[in-house]
């Protein structure tokens, strides 16, 4: 509490949750790069990390034609938005912060969604894969933070800032544009003025991908290149890598584990959004389209990444997971307080293991910065 023009006032409710959440990210990387002894510099190349770096700087000096074709297939909000912070920070930490700040954006977003703060509190360290891509260079966070913000002005019926968002968030990661689904549904169903509720709502919104697309043809001759980039490296049929990895005995059994309990937390949270809705909480039925729709483009997704990536994939309906299994969470207060410590400190020892595993075998001298 501080003291304002003579009174007490309360501390924000989100401050110590932001606190919390910038702490134990800040923590996991500190103990890794003790731990694997490698530098911040190093951490920040991890997973897609140094492809994300390289594609910001080749925007920022508007010279795509330098960089190794692969890079392209990432959408471009993300390195976008971290080019001029890199003229600020250093490279790595405009990345880190702009990952841990959505993290936190992500947690306070997801309370108001669900009208339940303890909610947050789970999007501080649990799951995690939750934990490692927001504290890592990836665009996770970027993109649940605006699919959040997306459906919060769903609810609350501001159509233009719903379709802004919903566009950003395709320019971010492709399953931005199932945003479209639960907009054009909540603004069909308006009593009043719907024709106009989703032409505003697309007027806002498809100018980003449209514009997008139109820059791809113009500079690299192929305006669906980051999909045909996908396609060319790991294209699949639906379901293959989810069967054969399931099957093959080679498989690390603890991963099995992780990938299937992940989905079925994920069916459980859309079983949890459908009966609030069917109870009468109808704040739930654009989340309700969002889960849905998410959960069957990832679990069907033609690529051989598909399974052994599921944790990561799903972590764009991680937020409405919560929301559907509020009900079930402990409504003791004690008992919940324990049960979100003890898997939030699981979920730092996991990624804290995965870090160092991975910092043992990845290239950092053949994917460093120039």
């Amino acid at each position: 509490m501080f003291v304002s023009g003579g009174r007490m006032s309360k501390v924000p409710w989100w401050i110590p949750l932001a606190l919390a959440a910038v702490a134990v990210r800040v923590l996991l990387i500190v103990l890794v790069c003790l731990r694997a002894d490698i530098s911040l510099g190093q951490w920040a190349l991890l997973h897609d990390g140094w492809e994300y770096m390289r594609l910001s700087q080749a925007i920022w000096a508007w010279d795509l034609g330098e960089l190794n074709p692969e890079h392209l297939r990432f959408f471009p909000l993300y390195p976008l938005v971290m080019a001029p912070l890199s003229q600020i920070l250093p490279i790595e930490v405009a990345g880190l912060s702009l990952a841990i700040l959505c993290a936190v954006v992500c947690a306070v977003l997801t309370a108001h969604l669900g009208n339940d703060r303890r909610l947050a509190w789970w999007l501080v360290a649990f799951t995690p894969s939750w934990l490692m891509y927001t504290s890592t260079v990836m665009s996770e966070a970027l993109s649940v933070a605006l699919t959040l913000g997306c459906l919060l002005m769903i609810t609350r019926q501001r159509w233009a800032w719903a379709g802004l968002l919903a566009g950003l968030s395709t320019l971010t990661r492709p399953v931005g544009a199932l945003l479209l689904l639960p907009l054009i549904t909540a603004a069909l169903r308006c009593p009043e003025s719907r024709r106009r509720k989703v032409l505003t709502a697309l007027a806002t919104g498809l100018p980003f991908p449209l514009a997008y697309l139109a820059v791809n043809r113009l500079m690299l001759g192929e305006a669906l290149r980051s999909v045909s980039g996908y396609v060319q490296q790991d294209a699949a049929w639906p379901l293959q890598s989810l069967v054969h990895d399931t099957l093959d005995p080679s498989f690390s059994l603890q991963l099995k584990i992780l990938l299937w309990g992940t989905l079925a937390l994920s069916l459980a949270g859309a079983v949890g959004l459908w009966r609030r809705w069917r109870q009468g909480e109808r704040f739930t039925s654009p989340l309700l389209i969002w889960h849905v729709s998410a959960l069957i483009f990832y679990v069907l997704i033609p690529s051989i990444w598909a399974f052994r990536c599921l944790d990561r994939f799903l972590l764009a309906i991680w937020p409405t997971t919560l929301i559907g299994l509020a009900p079930w969470l402990p409504r003791h207060r004690v008992i919940h307080t324990a049960l979100w410590l003890l898997l939030s400190l699981a979920a730092l020892s996991v990624a804290h293991r995965w870090a160092v595993n991975l910092s043992a075998v990845f290239p950092f001298a053949e994917r460093a910065l120039p």
